[in-house]
């Protein structure tokens, strides 16, 4: 093992722990809730997603008022209890009541809603655990390949798990799953939160995000870049792919996790490689993860098999460690601990706000569109996205603001 290893920090390999088994449980969950709107929703389980998504846009900008000011440890343990106790009422409610779309929707909405508190935290809290900006560059890279190597495991779980439980249950495990993380996080070292003033007008901190990239235009960017990215992402691979192989492939379940597990795969490949690269101008990878990407949504909206399907979401996988790892390093290094929060909640802003679009969007695409020509309209307004960053950042234009 490296001597920069990450893992070799006690509180680190403690925290990536407890994270990985909630990842899993993440990925099982998502599965079951997916599968069991398309199933009853069809082409307007769009729809459900775009309140997902209004609700974590929604705690993005509004939680932030509460959370700048709250511990970040503590944070992450609260968010992880509440999402314990929410994903475990659709259970409930199927054994004791009545299980409805009412009862999904709610739920859905709030888990995804707290990763607005979580992810915020998590990020700001991570400076705190090492001081080495090496070890700082391969933590991002271990922890985004947490939740990319969940991708792998916790969809392929999804046909062997229903051999023993009913898909219901899939939300148990999750809550159990939360449990642990926040008692692995509860074993922490704490942290000191940098004070928030408490005469910045509501307005002022709504947008204080703003205030701290004024200047930075590359990060603006890769904030706004990541939002129209990950909206395609939600609507021509989550979404539309599972409309495809209900239509084409005989609607198995199975292959949709597969699918989403063969995407996994890349994206733990290309995370271990970019993670350990020497990355002196970091529009290069940023710019080459959006055509890669590109080109994969095409080819998996082309795809004429299974098997090739599984092969295309594999290589736009590649694509988003290229891009992410760049931005964490950029924000971690070059924004003070209470701008890391702030930042990274912009960053959910974005990406939720183009979910949102995305997703109430999608029943009007299908009715125009078959799944598979969403995916690949999908792909070619990624490499829009690319090709913009290379008209503006490529590698003869890129000035270096943040080595100031």
């Amino acid at each position: 093992m490296s001597p920069h290893s990450p893992l070799r920090n006690p509180p680190i390999r403690q925290l990536w722990t407890g994270l990985l088994l909630s990842a899993f449980g993440d990925e099982i969950y998502k599965i079951a809730l997916v599968w069991t709107v398309v199933s009853v929703a069809g082409t307007s389980a769009g729809l459900f997603s775009a309140a997902q998504a209004g609700s974590v846009l929604l705690f993005s900008l509004f939680g932030g008022l509460l959370a700048d000011r709250w511990n970040h440890r503590q944070t992450m343990i609260a968010a992880d209890l509440l999402r314990a106790v929410l994903v475990i009422l659709p259970p409930l409610f199927a054994t004791f009541l009545n299980l409805s779309i009412w009862v999904l929707l709610p739920v859905a909405a709030l888990v995804s809603g707290l990763n607005a508190f979580f992810d915020p935290a998590l990020q700001a809290y991570l400076p705190t655990l090492t001081d080495d900006k090496q070890t700082l560059q391969r933590t991002n890279g271990l922890f985004d390949s947490t939740r990319r190597l969940a991708r792998i495991i916790g969809p392929s779980l999804a046909a062997p798990l229903q051999l023993l439980v009913p898909p219901l249950q899939f939300f148990t495990i999750n809550a159990v799953t939360f449990i642990v993380s926040a008692l692995t996080i509860a074993r922490l070292p704490r942290c000191r939160t940098e004070p928030v003033p408490s005469s910045e007008s509501v307005i002022r901190r709504v947008v204080y995000g703003l205030h701290a990239l004024r200047g930075h235009t590359m990060m603006q960017y890769l904030l706004l870049g990541h939002g129209i990215v990950n909206g395609a992402w939600q609507l021509g691979l989550v979404l539309s792919t599972a409309l495809i192989i209900q239509s084409q492939h005989g609607g198995s379940v199975a292959l949709y996790g597969l699918v989403m597990s063969s995407y996994g795969v890349g994206n733990v490949v290309a995370n271990i490689w970019v993670s350990r690269l020497s990355i002196p101008n970091p529009m290069v990878p940023v710019i080459a993860g959006r055509l890669v990407a590109s080109a994969g949504f095409v080819a998996l909206g082309s795809a004429p098999s299974p098997a090739l399907m599984m092969a295309a979401a594999a290589f736009a996988a590649i694509g988003a460690p290229l891009s992410n790892i760049p931005f964490l390093n950029l924000l971690q290094q070059h924004f003070s601990r209470a701008d890391i929060a702030r930042v990274y909640r912009l960053r959910m802003v974005s990406e939720w706000g183009f979910i949102l679009i995305a997703m109430a969007l999608s029943p009007f695409l299908f009715k125009l569109m078959a799944p598979n020509m969403v995916v690949i309209g999908c792909g070619l307004t990624v490499g829009l996205v690319g090709a913009y960053g290379w008209i503006r950042f490529g590698t003869g234009k890129f000035r270096p603001e943040f080595e100031k």
